[in-house]
């Protein structure tokens, strides 16, 4: 499953529509949660990083 993280903006407003897949290991929620939490900021930030570095994805933000 791939792993998508589209930022625009509507008027004034940040709009982030993510499809994030994670898998771990464990019976323990909050492990879960924490694993999930992580990778989430991950994707937002490489999202980031690359409208940053393109400048084409800023002109869709």
């Amino acid at each position: 499953m791939n792993n998508e993280v589209k930022i625009r903006n509507d008027n004034g407003k940040y709009i982030v529509d993510a499809n994030i897949h994670t898998e771990i290991e464990t019976n323990d929620i909050a492990k879960v949660q924490e694993k999930f939490s992580s990778d989430c900021a991950y994707y937002f930030a490489e999202q980031i990083r690359y409208a940053i570095n393109t400048r084409d994805a800023l002109e869709n933000l």
